[in-house]
């Protein structure tokens, strides 16, 4: 029983490793025919890879290269569904990662089986690895690139001792048949890219031929319009482009003068040797004098002719020989403008000196004129001064004239005070006379011996002379005196800011303390004829000359007294906006007619009684308000009073 066994077991391992060679030798006709194909070398080693896992049954297969650095890279794979290429690194380098049968056999060039990787030591960088994806056995053979490198196929199955001799020796042909592919496949790219290569240049070509015929047509086509000559010369001073415009200007047609020297036919006679030496030095060195700059030369025309051309050079090299291409163009007439033109130039250097002596004659008499000017405005800023100093002047007498028409009033208010005053002092005398005597006879009795009596005699003065009266009655008339003294004060005041001349810078004040002040001064005159009343918002200060608004609103405050029949109105206001701030004289008088309206406010004008008015009054207001920056104006209705309003900018900017 037991041969039998055994004898079954020898025919199913034989069983098995004719089917492992029947997929061997089915692997090669599939990679055959792929070879057949002739795809590109990635389609095709990933397809090698793809056959042997799933015509070959093998687990994984993959192709490898290893880099400047001696690490193995995978270039194609099948079969890898766990990531095993990824996890593990390979070398061919004599190290451990280098020892197993990839690195190996790269290296050394020789087929290397391992039937057995978790039991081969050098395996174990990987054993981890290849035990996750199944494999237990893997074989590497040694692949020849076209460049003569080796590279490596390794093939992987999860048998243990499934490489033997025999499919060794066919795996090996595959091998042999790959690094042919390879070699076929890279021959074919170099084919095909030569192809390209050649098909690009006779494009390259074709197109270069196409712009050069293009550019000569170009060339003979813009020769043909230009209007100056252009010549082509070879090495040896030859002709062989002439345009027409080189026709008309020297006269030789281009049948006659291609292929022949041109010095020989243009240049004067004079000149031929140095442009002949000039035209040797150029055809070896391609450089010279006239190269790629503008000279003016002389020529001959075909009748003999000498005339001026201007000419610019460039070279070229065509088959290493250096040709050189001309612009010509004959300046004749250009020469005969010059000479026209130095002759002009003439004429109008001579026009320029005249027109520079005429220019020196004009400002001499311009300096005379500034002088006189300066002159001229000197006495016009006198006169203009004087005319001031009259305004001043005429201002200030009219401010004068109404104070003498207030002088008996004034004099009037400062009397009142004074008389109460006058009659208070000689009261407070005989009351200090009673005081002094008092005074004797309460030292007497304090000298005296208290048996005599003094005290009594001190009791019965103090009630003879009245004492607790006068000390009650002396404060009252002390205090009553007092502000009588303080009203003549400010009288007074008022009258000397009234009167004096302004300063002549500004001051901030208010218009309220300004109305106030002048109706201080005409008090006596309104008292009898007007209530007052006011109607004062707060207003801010304004940066002004007190004495001339003083003396606005006292001419204002007088002509309202005068409109007035008794008893009336005058009415005081002020108040102010964003801009500007008001203040207001009204009265209930009669009114102005409307044509007095119009003339208001001009000089000398007025409708009083002969010696009653100047006629300045409102036009010196109206003229110090606008110096102010300000506005007066009026608000009348005839039979229904008046209203004077004055505006002035708080912030104001004076006119001088």
């Amino acid at each position: 029983m037991q041969p039998e066994l055994t004898e079954i077991q020898r025919n199913g391992e034989e069983t098995r490793r004719l089917r492992h060679i029947n997929r061997l030798y089915g692997v090669l006709c599939s990679i055959n025919r792929a070879i057949t194909r002739k795809p590109d070398r990635r389609r095709l080693l990933r397809e090698i890879c793809r056959i042997l896992v799933e015509v070959g049954e093998f687990r994984m297969a993959w192709f490898g290269v290893a880099d400047a650095q001696g690490w193995i890279i995978p270039e194609a794979s099948f079969g890898d569904e766990r990531g095993y290429l990824a996890t593990v690194r390979t070398t061919i380098h004599h190290i451990p990662q280098g020892c197993g049968p990839t690195g190996t056999a790269i290296r050394e060039n020789r087929p290397v089986i391992c039937n057995d990787i978790p039991a081969n030591p050098l395996m174990a960088p990987w054993s981890v690895q290849a035990a996750d994806s199944g494999f237990n056995s893997n074989a590497a053979f040694p692949v020849r690139l076209p460049c003569g490198g080796i590279a490596g196929l390794i093939i992987y199955s999860q048998e243990c001792d499934f490489f033997s001799t025999d499919e060794e020796k066919l795996l090996l042909e595959i091998c042999a048949d790959m690094s042919y592919a390879l070699e076929f496949t890279a021959t074919e790219e170099r084919r095909a890219d030569a192809e390209a290569h050649l098909e690009q240049e006779q494009t390259r070509l074709k197109a270069l031929v196409e712009e050069l015929t293009e550019s000569e047509q170009k060339f003979r086509a813009f020769g043909n319009v230009a209007q100056d000559a252009i010549v082509l010369l070879d090495d040896q001073d030859r002709v062989i482009f002439w345009n027409p415009a080189a026709e008309r200007i020297f006269g030789y047609p281009a049948a006659e003068i291609m292929g022949k020297r041109l010095h020989e036919l243009l240049t004067p006679l004079r000149h031929r040797a140095i442009h002949h030496a000039a035209g040797d030095h150029f055809a070896r060195t391609g450089d010279g004098s006239a190269m790629n700059r503008i000279r003016e030369l002389s020529a001959l025309r075909r009748n003999g002719e000498e005339f001026p051309v201007e000419i610019s050079l460039a070279g070229f090299r065509i088959s290493g020989h250096w040709h050189a291409v001309g612009i010509l163009r004959d300046i004749t007439a250009r020469k005969k403008s010059e000479a026209a033109g130095k002759e002009q130039s003439e004429l109008l250097r001579q026009e320029v000196t005249q027109r520079r002596t005429a220019q020196e004659l004009l400002l001499n008499q311009q300096k005379l004129l500034e002088i006189l000017n300066e002159e001229l405005e000197e006495r016009v800023a006198d006169e203009v001064k004087k005319n001031r100093d009259k305004d001043q002047t005429l201002m200030h007498n009219e401010k004068m004239v109404s104070l003498g028409h207030l002088a008996a009033g004034v004099a009037h208010e400062i009397n009142n005070p004074m008389g109460y005053i006058t009659s208070n002092l000689r009261v407070l005398s005989q009351y200090f006379a009673h005081v002094v005597e008092f005074d004797r006879i309460r030292e007497g009795a304090d000298a005296a011996e208290p048996s005599t009596g003094g005290r009594e005699n001190i009791v019965n003065s103090r009630n003879l002379l009245d004492i607790e009266n006068i000390m009650a009655d002396g404060v009252d008339l002390i205090r009553e005196s007092l502000d009588g003294a303080q009203r003549v004060t400010d009288i007074v005041l008022d009258l000397k800011n009234f009167s004096r001349v302004d300063a002549v810078t500004m001051q901030l004040v208010s218009l309220e303390s300004c109305m106030e002040r002048a109706l201080n001064i005409c008090h006596n005159e309104l008292k009898y004829l007007a209530a007052i009343r006011r109607e004062y918002e707060p207003a801010p200060m304004i940066l002004c000359h007190p004495g001339q608004l003083n003396q606005v609103f006292l001419n204002l405050l007088v002509n309202a007294s005068q409109a007035i029949t008794p008893p009336g109105e005058i009415v005081l206001s002020c108040r102010h906006d964003a801009e500007f701030v008001y203040a207001s004289v009204s009265d209930n008088g009669s009114g102005i007619p409307e044509e007095v309206r119009e003339r208001i406010f001009d000089p000398f004008f007025t409708t009083k009684e002969e010696g009653k008015g100047t006629g300045l009054g409102l036009s010196i207001s109206h003229e110090i308000i606008k110096r102010h920056g300000g506005e007066l104006s009026l608000e009348s209705t005839d039979g229904n009073g008046t209203t004077f309003t004055i505006k002035l900018p708080r912030t104001p900017e004076l006119t001088t």
